[in-house]
This record gives structure tokens, C-alpha cells and sequence, in this order.
């Protein structure tokens, strides 16, 4: 895995035999709500062919060792830099989007989101609806940030985690109460 090196605000650098202290764009970014970490966490966005892997499932529509291959757009909600980025997956049943936010991590960039919706309850033919919204269900994904270009992430792999919570009219319908499945992620 390869890492980039990002000055830090205050960090004295040579340029052209006279030393100088870095502020610039890092200080003014350091306010923004939409951006973590200033100026140092690499900008993720663009177009990407990702597969999720499932590695271990209970009561889901997902089977172990299943793979799932999607185009994913990220689109970062800042001018320039890493920041809160907005991701849409491609699905033939309809996009999917979500927002990942950069934190770093044992200097490691990662890009992670936390996000719970309403699901439905499908019976085991996967096209019959038994409970509409019959289920809280709770998606982390944490991308951990490969090689950077340029300020640019160009490779990542991560994690995939699935919790499915039935409400009390799903679980009286028949609905497994609990359900969780957990996967890879790699480009």
C-alpha cells in the first residue's frame, strides 16, 4: 500500500534556498464544515468498478462467498481536497446513494459512512413483499484509502457490514427478527 506525504499547516519547508512556513489553503480549509482533516486527507472521486464479497451472512438474500460488482460514482461536496462525499451505486433495481466522510486512522485515510433506512421484509423468493419498511436497516462501509496521484485516490479496498433489525408488525408476519451480513470491498 502506498501513502502520500501532506505538509501540515505550520510546517516549515525549504523553496528556493529561503524557509517558509505552510498556511495557504490548509488554514482557510480547516473552517469549512465539509472538510475533515484540512488540506491532508486525499480527494476521493470519480468512477469506480467495485465488488462486494460476502464473507459471512445470517438470515439475508446475500449467500457466502456471493459477489456483487456495481459501478460506483463519488462526488466530493467540496472544491478541492478530500471531504464529505456523496457515492451512487449503480443497481439494476435502482441507484443507491449514501455520504462518506474522510477520517484518519493510524495515519491511514480511510472514507466511512454509517447509514440506516427502511427495508422491506421479502419472502424467500425475493420478489414477494410480506411486510413493507419491516425492517431498520444499518450499512457501515469504511474504504481504506491505497495509492494516491496527485491528491486523487486511485485505489482502495475496504469492509461492508449489514445489521436488519424487524419491527414488532414485520416479526409477527414471520420476518427473522435479527439478520446481519459482512463482505470486502475491493476495486
Amino acid at each position: 500500500m502506498s501513502h502520500a506525504r501532506w505538509g501540515m499547516p505550520g510546517r516549515l519547508t525549504r523553496v528556493a534556498g529561503r524557509m517558509v512556513v505552510i498556511i495557504g489553503v490548509a488554514a482557510m480549509l480547516a473552517g469549512s464544515p465539509e472538510v475533515v482533516g484540512a488540506a491532508s486527507a486525499p480527494r476521493l472521486a470519480g468512477h469506480f468498478t467495485v465488488t462486494l464479497t460476502i464473507t459471512k451472512q445470517k438470515n439475508t438474500l446475500y449467500h457466502n462467498g456471493e459477489k456483487l460488482t456495481r459501478d460506483w460514482t463519488f462526488t466530493p461536496k467540496c472544491a478541492s481536497g478530500g471531504c464529505t462525499t456523496k457515492v451512487t451505486i449503480a443497481d439494476p433495481s435502482g441507484d443507491f446513494h449514501f455520504t462518506l466522510k474522510p477520517i484518519q486512522k493510524n495515519g491511514v485515510w480511510e472514507y466511512a459512512s454509517n447509514n440506516t433506512h427502511p427495508e422491506d421484509c421479502y419472502a424467500a423468493d425475493d420478489t414477494t413483499v410480506i411486510k413493507k419498511n419491516g425492517y431498520s436497516e444499518t450499512e457501515k462501509a469504511v474504504l481504506k484509502v491505497g495509492h494516491v496521484a496527485g491528491g486523487m485516490v486511485t485505489t482502495f479496498a475496504g469492509t461492508y457490514a449489514l445489521t436488519i433489525t424487524a419491527t414488532s408488525a414485520a416479526k409477527a408476519l414471520g420476518c427473522p427478527a435479527h439478520g446481519s451480513a459482512n463482505g470486502t470491498l475491493k476495486m
